[in-house]
């Protein structure tokens, strides 16, 4: 991301970042302005010198995850919960947008020298929570791979980023044609012993699979315990699911989730089953988190985050008035500038006049205040104006422009140039420089 939050683009985007709101912290008596506000609300990446374990968070969200199972999770704020709850064969530690961090794995994986097979090594000492009870092994994390193709695991993205395995198409269509049969075999992927998975691909697509194994599908599952579930269409694993990161959602002695009431709680407690290691980055210094789900006026939300104590944003968007008190009267940690790599955007429909002719679009966009779009998000604060569609750290950054943008005259001026656009306008075919007849734009 850009060293700000966020960036606008008509009809391009904003690539935003999160703006984290947390309770009342040290007290502070320091303004913002744009041009510190990088480092004066840096995202907290590390955790303080002195911090202890124990205590407690509440976490307010909006809505929901989209899946409580693991397998199935897509949406970000899912994701949240599962870094908590599974170890992946690797994720990437807070603030580091390089490099995926070893969590099941000892280590990065190895690459055959025709990067067709990926070999990783396992810990042997990472335990499923009550009530399996045992260590997780390569042949659960293959499971786990397979069960993520069953139509009662709605996996988003394994089907396209997995699809260089061998075998994963013959998979696909068991697992279409009999999707109560059980988990379907990927030939690709075998288990040699406990501590090894191994995986073969048709084509040299190693990169994108690895990248796709620092997702929750790499999460182990125990397959004796987890079949009965997956039997199921929707499966029913994710309302019985083990852990094997530093929190488990609270289940009873059976694997019932007790801790999870959809749409309006989710309870994490600690897994007495893990423990920390030299490769994993997660301190888990909290006892007990409760995420509370529903609170749809982000305006009430925000003010029970920055007046409470112990709590911080889930997942809705902070109001610019929020991010105003919290920037200018806020006390010591409680605005957080997190950078990430979501999208918002204004799309112009192009098979649709009049912006089917490209000078339109173009009029469009010199003629629009961005920096007005901007203000509906926070401000200046929340970043600088995007020049164009890649946030930095994505591939072709720099030849899209870089932090300067492409040299188009129509995105030159974040604050609009209407005498540009009546030129496009002009192009365009209206010799007034304005559009002519019905030309309301409903947004």
């Amino acid at each position: 991301m850009r060293k700000k939050l966020l960036r606008v683009l008509l009809p391009g985007l904003i690539v935003a970042a999160a703006v984290a709101l947390a309770a009342c912290g040290g007290s502070s008596d320091s303004t913002s302005s744009s041009g510190d506000a990088d480092s004066q609300f840096a995202a907290v990446t590390e955790p303080p010198s002195d911090a202890q374990q124990g205590g407690d968070l509440t976490v307010i969200a909006a809505s929901d995850v989209d899946y409580i199972d693991p397998g199935a999770a897509y949406y970000q704020f899912t994701f949240m919960v599962t870094s908590a709850t599974q170890s992946s064969l690797t994720a990437y530690a807070p603030g580091d947008i390089e490099k995926a961090s070893p969590l099941l794995a000892t280590g990065e994986p190895e690459v055959s020298d025709d990067g067709k097979t990926i070999t990783y090594t396992l810990r042997d000492d990472v335990k499923f929570s009550p009530p399996v009870n045992r260590v997780a092994t390569a042949a659960d994390v293959k499971y786990a791979i397979e069960r993520s193709l069953l139509p009662g695991v709605p996996n988003g993205f394994v089907q396209t980023y997995l699809s260089g395995v061998q075998g994963i198409d013959k998979a696909i269509k068991e697992a279409q044609d009999n999707p109560t049969g059980g988990a379907p075999d990927i030939s690709g992927i075998t288990a040699p012993d406990d501590t090894t998975l191994e995986i073969k691909l048709d084509n040299t697509t190693s990169i994108g699979v690895i990248g796709a194994l620092s997702l929750p599908v790499s999460a182990p599952v125990p397959e004796e315990y987890a079949e009965k579930y997956d039997a199921e269409n929707p499966s029913t694993y994710g309302e019985h699911q083990v852990a094997t990161g530093p929190y488990m959602i609270e289940n009873d002695s059976s694997g019932n989730l007790t801790g999870y009431t959809p749409n309006k709680e989710i309870h994490l407690v600690r897994n007495p089953n893990w423990k920390a290691s030299d490769g994993d980055f997660r301190p888990a210094y909290l006892d007990d988190i409760t995420i509370q789900e529903g609170f749809a006026d982000t305006v009430s939300a925000a003010k029970k985050v920055l007046t409470g104590n112990g709590l911080v944003n889930g997942d809705f968007t902070t109001p610019p008035a929020a991010i105003k008190q919290a920037a200018q009267e806020g006390e010591e940690g409680q605005l957080s500038l997190t950078p990430s790599g979501g999208n918002r955007y204004v799309a112009l429909n192009t098979q649709m006049a009049p912006f089917d002719d490209i000078n339109v679009r173009k009029a469009v966009i010199a003629n629009s205040n961005r920096v007005d779009l901007r203000n509906t998000r926070g401000g200046e604060l929340t970043g600088p104006v995007a020049t164009h569609y890649l946030p930095p750290d994505f591939p072709g950054f720099e030849e899209g422009g870089g932090l300067e943008g492409p040299d188009l005259d129509f995105i030159a001026n974040p604050e609009g140039d209407p005498d540009l656009a009546a030129e496009y306008m002009k192009k365009a075919g209206y010799s007034s420089g304005k559009c002519e007849g019905d030309c309301k734009i409903v947004m």
